[in-house]
Protein backbone atom coordinates (compact mmCIF):
# COMPACT_ATOMS: atom_id res chain seq x y z
CA UNK A 1 0.00 0.00 0.00
CA UNK A 2 0.98 3.67 -0.74
CA UNK A 3 0.03 6.52 0.78
CA UNK A 4 -0.88 9.68 -1.28
CA UNK A 5 -1.45 12.91 -0.33
CA UNK A 6 -4.41 14.67 -2.88
CA UNK A 7 -5.69 18.25 -3.06
CA UNK A 8 -9.45 17.11 -4.83
CA UNK A 9 -10.32 20.69 -5.42
CA UNK A 10 -8.46 23.18 -7.54
CA UNK A 11 -9.65 25.85 -10.04
CA UNK A 12 -7.56 27.30 -12.82
CA UNK A 13 -7.85 30.92 -14.15
CA UNK A 14 -10.88 29.06 -16.20
CA UNK A 15 -12.78 30.13 -12.70
CA UNK A 16 -14.12 33.68 -12.84
CA UNK A 17 -13.26 33.90 -9.23
CA UNK A 18 -9.48 32.49 -9.57
CA UNK A 19 -6.38 34.48 -9.83
CA UNK A 20 -5.12 34.89 -13.33
CA UNK A 21 -1.79 33.56 -11.81
CA UNK A 22 -3.80 30.15 -11.65
CA UNK A 23 -2.56 28.58 -15.09
CA UNK A 24 -1.66 25.00 -15.30
CA UNK A 25 2.49 25.11 -15.39
CA UNK A 26 2.09 27.12 -12.20
CA UNK A 27 -0.08 24.76 -10.47
CA UNK A 28 1.11 22.02 -11.36
CA UNK A 29 4.88 23.11 -9.93
CA UNK A 30 3.13 24.55 -6.49
CA UNK A 31 1.65 20.88 -5.94
CA UNK A 32 4.81 19.05 -6.12
CA UNK A 33 6.47 21.56 -4.42
CA UNK A 34 4.09 20.69 -1.61
CA UNK A 35 4.17 17.30 -1.87
CA UNK A 36 1.12 16.19 -3.55
CA UNK A 37 0.34 13.00 -5.89
CA UNK A 38 -2.66 13.62 -6.93
CA UNK A 39 -4.88 16.87 -8.19
CA UNK A 40 -8.66 17.54 -9.16
CA UNK A 41 -9.50 20.67 -11.39
CA UNK A 42 -11.99 21.94 -10.24
CA UNK A 43 -13.70 24.86 -12.08
CA UNK A 44 -16.87 26.33 -11.52
CA UNK A 45 -19.54 24.48 -14.14
CA UNK A 46 -16.79 23.34 -16.52
CA UNK A 47 -14.05 21.14 -17.59
CA UNK A 48 -12.84 22.77 -20.05
CA UNK A 49 -8.98 23.13 -19.12
CA UNK A 50 -8.39 20.11 -16.46
CA UNK A 51 -6.75 18.74 -19.61
CA UNK A 52 -4.27 21.34 -20.49
CA UNK A 53 -3.16 20.75 -16.57
CA UNK A 54 -2.61 17.02 -17.17
CA UNK A 55 -0.88 17.97 -20.13
CA UNK A 56 1.52 20.00 -17.95
CA UNK A 57 1.93 17.36 -15.44
CA UNK A 58 3.71 14.95 -18.01
CA UNK A 59 2.87 12.31 -15.42
CA UNK A 60 4.51 13.49 -12.67
CA UNK A 61 1.13 14.48 -11.05
CA UNK A 62 -1.69 12.64 -11.52
CA UNK A 63 -4.39 15.27 -12.45
CA UNK A 64 -7.96 14.30 -12.34
CA UNK A 65 -11.15 15.62 -14.15
CA UNK A 66 -13.88 17.51 -12.63
CA UNK A 67 -16.42 20.48 -11.72
CA UNK A 68 -17.54 22.34 -9.68
CA UNK A 69 -21.33 22.61 -10.75
CA UNK A 70 -23.41 25.72 -9.19
CA UNK A 71 -27.23 24.04 -8.79
CA UNK A 72 -30.42 26.34 -9.18
CA UNK A 73 -30.67 26.40 -5.32
CA UNK A 74 -26.99 28.17 -5.09
CA UNK A 75 -25.60 24.88 -4.23
CA UNK A 76 -21.94 23.63 -5.03
CA UNK A 77 -21.70 20.10 -6.05
CA UNK A 78 -18.27 18.37 -7.22
CA UNK A 79 -18.17 15.82 -9.82
CA UNK A 80 -14.66 14.07 -9.93
CA UNK A 81 -14.39 12.19 -13.04
CA UNK A 82 -12.34 8.63 -14.37
CA UNK A 83 -11.64 9.59 -17.78
CA UNK A 84 -12.75 12.14 -20.78
CA UNK A 85 -16.05 10.46 -21.21
CA UNK A 86 -17.12 10.74 -18.17
CA UNK A 87 -16.30 14.37 -18.08
CA UNK A 88 -17.29 15.45 -21.72
CA UNK A 89 -21.01 13.92 -20.98
CA UNK A 90 -21.58 15.35 -17.57
CA UNK A 91 -19.72 18.79 -18.93
CA UNK A 92 -22.22 18.72 -22.07
CA UNK A 93 -25.15 18.72 -19.58
CA UNK A 94 -24.13 21.49 -17.58
CA UNK A 95 -23.08 23.46 -20.35
CA UNK A 96 -26.92 22.85 -21.51
CA UNK A 97 -28.38 24.48 -18.71
CA UNK A 98 -26.19 27.50 -18.24
CA UNK A 99 -27.61 31.33 -19.23
CA UNK A 100 -26.64 32.24 -22.51
CA UNK A 101 -23.84 35.70 -22.30
CA UNK A 102 -25.42 38.76 -23.35
CA UNK A 103 -23.44 40.18 -26.15
CA UNK A 104 -19.90 39.53 -27.34
CA UNK A 105 -16.69 39.07 -25.10
CA UNK A 106 -15.40 41.94 -24.20
CA UNK A 107 -11.49 42.56 -25.12
CA UNK A 108 -9.30 41.39 -22.18
CA UNK A 109 -11.92 39.66 -20.47
CA UNK A 110 -11.07 36.25 -18.88
CA UNK A 111 -11.26 33.50 -20.60
CA UNK A 112 -13.30 31.66 -18.19
CA UNK A 113 -15.74 33.87 -18.56
CA UNK A 114 -17.51 31.96 -21.49
CA UNK A 115 -18.04 28.36 -22.52
CA UNK A 116 -16.36 27.70 -25.70
CA UNK A 117 -18.06 25.92 -28.96
CA UNK A 118 -21.69 25.74 -29.92
CA UNK A 119 -23.18 28.78 -31.43
CA UNK A 120 -24.08 30.72 -28.52
CA UNK A 121 -21.80 31.29 -25.38
CA UNK A 122 -22.81 30.00 -22.22
CA UNK A 123 -21.59 31.71 -18.26
CA UNK A 124 -19.21 29.57 -16.34
CA UNK A 125 -20.03 32.29 -13.85
CA UNK A 126 -23.71 31.58 -13.41
CA UNK A 127 -26.15 28.77 -11.31
CA UNK A 128 -27.69 26.05 -13.96
CA UNK A 129 -31.09 25.01 -14.47
CA UNK A 130 -29.98 21.74 -12.73
CA UNK A 131 -31.30 20.42 -9.13
CA UNK A 132 -29.27 19.41 -6.77
CA UNK A 133 -30.45 15.88 -7.33
CA UNK A 134 -30.37 16.27 -11.28
CA UNK A 135 -26.92 17.14 -10.54
CA UNK A 136 -25.79 14.54 -8.58
CA UNK A 137 -27.74 11.79 -10.59
CA UNK A 138 -26.26 13.65 -13.75
CA UNK A 139 -22.44 12.92 -12.06
CA UNK A 140 -22.76 9.58 -10.90
CA UNK A 141 -25.40 8.14 -14.00
CA UNK A 142 -21.95 8.67 -15.99
CA UNK A 143 -19.67 6.80 -13.78
CA UNK A 144 -17.97 9.95 -11.89
CA UNK A 145 -18.11 10.70 -8.14
CA UNK A 146 -20.75 13.11 -6.78
CA UNK A 147 -19.57 15.00 -3.84
CA UNK A 148 -21.34 17.89 -1.39
CA UNK A 149 -18.53 21.00 -1.61
CA UNK A 150 -17.15 22.77 1.34
CA UNK A 151 -19.61 21.41 3.69
CA UNK A 152 -18.40 22.99 6.38
CA UNK A 153 -19.20 26.82 5.32
CA UNK A 154 -22.31 28.94 5.46
CA UNK A 155 -22.63 29.32 1.91
CA UNK A 156 -23.13 27.57 -1.49
CA UNK A 157 -23.25 24.17 0.88
CA UNK A 158 -25.74 22.18 0.76
CA UNK A 159 -26.36 22.34 4.51
CA UNK A 160 -25.54 26.28 4.46
CA UNK A 161 -28.15 26.55 1.80
CA UNK A 162 -30.59 24.03 3.20
CA UNK A 163 -29.66 23.39 6.23
CA UNK A 164 -30.45 19.53 5.23
CA UNK A 165 -29.20 17.09 2.56
CA UNK A 166 -32.27 16.33 0.38
CA UNK A 167 -33.87 12.96 0.66
CA UNK A 168 -33.13 11.01 -2.85
CA UNK A 169 -29.36 12.68 -3.16
CA UNK A 170 -27.07 10.35 -3.19
CA UNK A 171 -23.09 12.00 -2.54
CA UNK A 172 -20.28 9.94 -2.02
CA UNK A 173 -18.80 12.36 -0.17
CA UNK A 174 -18.64 15.19 2.09
CA UNK A 175 -15.77 17.91 1.57
CA UNK A 176 -14.44 20.51 4.26
CA UNK A 177 -12.23 23.04 2.81
CA UNK A 178 -12.15 25.29 6.25
CA UNK A 179 -12.20 23.32 9.67
CA UNK A 180 -11.34 20.16 10.75
CA UNK A 181 -13.55 20.81 13.92
CA UNK A 182 -16.85 19.04 12.37
CA UNK A 183 -15.13 16.19 10.88
CA UNK A 184 -16.83 14.21 13.85
CA UNK A 185 -20.44 15.58 13.42
CA UNK A 186 -20.35 15.09 9.55
CA UNK A 187 -18.99 11.34 10.15
CA UNK A 188 -22.58 10.81 11.43
CA UNK A 189 -23.96 11.14 7.98
CA UNK A 190 -22.37 7.56 7.01
CA UNK A 191 -20.41 9.28 4.09
CA UNK A 192 -16.31 9.56 3.40
CA UNK A 193 -14.97 12.91 4.80
CA UNK A 194 -12.55 14.70 2.36
CA UNK A 195 -10.43 17.92 2.80
CA UNK A 196 -9.34 20.13 -0.12
CA UNK A 197 -7.85 23.66 -0.53
CA UNK A 198 -10.84 24.95 -2.73
CA UNK A 199 -7.37 26.94 -3.66
CA UNK A 200 -7.99 30.10 -6.17
CA UNK A 201 -4.57 31.01 -5.44
CA UNK A 202 -1.11 29.60 -5.85
CA UNK A 203 -0.53 29.94 -2.35
CA UNK A 204 -3.87 27.89 -1.52
CA UNK A 205 -2.99 24.29 -2.92
CA UNK A 206 -2.57 22.16 -0.65
CA UNK A 207 -3.44 23.51 2.34
CA UNK A 208 -5.91 21.35 3.04
CA UNK A 209 -5.49 17.61 2.15
CA UNK A 210 -6.79 14.36 2.13
CA UNK A 211 -4.26 11.19 2.31
CA UNK A 212 -5.72 8.15 0.27
CA UNK A 213 -4.02 4.47 1.39
CA UNK A 214 -4.12 2.70 -2.12
CA UNK A 215 -1.79 0.45 -4.27
CA UNK A 216 -1.39 3.04 -6.88
CA UNK A 217 -2.48 6.50 -7.98
CA UNK A 218 -5.20 5.35 -10.27
CA UNK A 219 -9.00 6.61 -10.25
CA UNK A 220 -9.85 2.83 -9.61
CA UNK A 221 -7.97 2.74 -6.80
CA UNK A 222 -9.28 6.45 -5.58
CA UNK A 223 -12.67 5.03 -5.73
CA UNK A 224 -12.03 2.07 -3.51
CA UNK A 225 -10.45 4.16 -1.08
CA UNK A 226 -13.49 6.40 -0.75
CA UNK A 227 -15.66 3.52 -0.13
CA UNK A 228 -12.97 1.58 1.98
CA UNK A 229 -12.90 -1.52 0.19
CA UNK A 230 -10.25 -3.99 0.39
CA UNK A 231 -7.63 -2.53 2.73
CA UNK A 232 -8.07 0.80 0.83
CA UNK A 233 -8.87 3.55 2.83
CA UNK A 234 -8.49 7.43 3.06
CA UNK A 235 -8.79 10.71 5.49
CA UNK A 236 -8.33 13.97 6.23
CA UNK A 237 -4.70 15.67 6.62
Amino acid sequence: MKRIVADLHIHTNFSPCASEEMVPGAIVQTALERGLGVIAICDHNTTANSNRVREAASGGLVVLQGMEITTCEEVHVLGLFGDDAQASAVGSAVSESLSEALGARNPGEKEGVFHKGGSKPKLFSSATTLSIEESVGIIRNNGGLAVAAHIDRPSFSVLGQLGFIPEGVKFDAVEITGSYSCCEELFSLGLPVIASSDSHSLWDIGRMCTVFELYAPTWKEIVLAMKGRGGRRCWVA
